[in-house]
This record gives structure tokens, sequence and C-alpha cells, in this order.
């Protein structure tokens, strides 16, 4: 028996139901990022992220309502208690010091994108670190400790990487020749290039800039350790159960 087993066993056998007797109803930070998190007109969300969080609630016999914010804000937010949860974060050590960990949830691609023939290829981190391009980052997001190693030695290629809140901003930029090219997360990318026809100015580098897991994320200020091993039980559940696979495979086609 490996070990998934033994913890599904476990948890069937002494906690056949994560049990609704303790009062549980989290605010979620969330910020339109399709086709991770979709908003329609009526306010109602949809996307992965949102699929992922109605199975953890559902499975843990939990309520949720959605917080919406820009990521930067969400993190300060959950650091001060303002709100409970998030998702599809990176797991850093100062974020530890104001958040519990569960997961992971999945694995996260970095790409670098720009204006078509704008720069040169980029296929290496020699050949990143020697660009001249002036490149967006979304504020406040990890892209991996190689991309920062590299930009801590190279202080006029930092000075030329912009901060940006507005996802959507970013083409805009290309457009105006005012940058050359951005980061951008996978899933968000594919689903761009099928479904906006402003990203059909863009190539993508060969160079992947980060591949790592990504996770629940949940406020140390407001969630109680009892509220965390409830959804921790519930997260064990759903991976034993394949629930996380089947997420993921829904949305393949953007990939």
């Amino acid at each position: 028996m490996n070990w998934v087993s033994l913890v599904l066993f476990f948890i069937l056998s002494f906690s056949p139901f994560i049990r609704p007797a303790l009062a549980c109803n989290l605010t979620v930070q969330i910020m339109a990022f399709p086709p991770l998190a979709m908003k329609d007109e009526l306010g109602h969300w949809s996307g992965l992220n949102v699929d992922y969080i109605k199975a953890l609630f559902d499975k843990a016999n939990c309520k949720y309502s959605f917080i919406e914010a820009p990521f930067a804000r969400g993190l300060k937010m959950l650091k001060n208690g303002d709100a409970d949860m998030t998702v599809n974060i990176s797991m850093l050590d100062n974020r530890k010091q104001y958040l519990h960990f569960i997961g992971p949830q999945r694995l996260e691609t970095i790409l670098l994108v720009s204006k078509k023939k704008s720069i040169p290829i980029i296929n290496t981190w020699q050949n990143f670190s020697s660009t001249k391009a002036v490149l967006i980052r979304q504020r406040g997001a990890y892209l991996g400790t190689k991309l920062e190693d590299v930009l801590d030695l190279n202080t006029q290629l930092e000075q030329r990487v912009v901060l940006f809140t507005n996802n959507e901003a970013r083409i805009e930029m290309l457009k105006k020749g005012r940058a050359d090219g951005f980061f951008i997360e996978s899933t968000y990318l594919f689903h761009q290039l099928k479904n906006n026809v402003s990203y059909d100015l863009i190539e993508i580098h060969p160079l992947v800039i980060n591949q790592e897991p990504v996770y629940f994320a949940f406020s140390k200020a407001s969630v109680s350790t009892k509220v965390i091993e409830r959804f921790t039980k519930a997260f064990f559940v759903l991976k034993v159960q394949g629930i996380f696979d089947q997420i993921e495979a829904k949305y393949n086609k953007y990939k």
C-alpha cells in the first residue's frame, strides 16, 4: 500500500465525512485571469481555479465568497486577514510567515513572449541576459529563482523590467511600442491565443522562465488550525480520487 492509499485509508476510516459542526465560511481572493478565473456580466465566476475552489470547499463542507482584488493587493489582504484564502500561489519562505499552504494544487509554467520580430529569439539564459528588450512582469508575481538571479546580476536588464498590475495592459504596451515583451502563465497565454486577436502579434520564446508547483493558501491571521486541518483532509481525499486531475483535463484545450 503506497502513501497515498494510506492517507486515504486513514481519512476514510477515521473521518468518513468532513464534519460540518465547525463553522466554516471563508472569503477567497480572486482576479480575472482567463481561463483560470472569468467573471460574466452577472458577476458569476467560472474557470480552472474556480473549479478547484468549488471542489475543495464542497469536500470540506465549507462556504465561500469571492473578494476581487489584484494579485499584489490580494497578498496584503491575506497577510492582514482581510481575505482568508487564495489559489495558484507559489510557496515562498517569506509567504510562509503569514500563509498556510496546502497542496500542491497544480504545476504552473511561466513563459516569455514578445512582439513578432521585435527582438532576437531567446532560447537560453545567456541569450536572455544579453537582451536589450523592455519587458513587463506582473506586480507581486513570483517568476522563479533563476530569473531573479539573472536580474540581480544584470542591473541594466532589471531596470528595463516594468511592473504592471493590469494584465490586459501588457498587450497594449506591445502594440504601442512601449515594451517588447512580457512574462506570462502558459494556460492564460494559450487561452488568449485562441480567443484574443490582439495576441496574433506575439511570438513565444523557447526559454521556459519557470515551472513549479503552486498551492492553495490560507491566511494565518484569520483561519484557525482546525479549519486548516479540515481543508487538508479534504485536499487529500480529492487528490486520491483524481478530482484535481479531472479539473486539469477539462482545460487541456488551452495547452
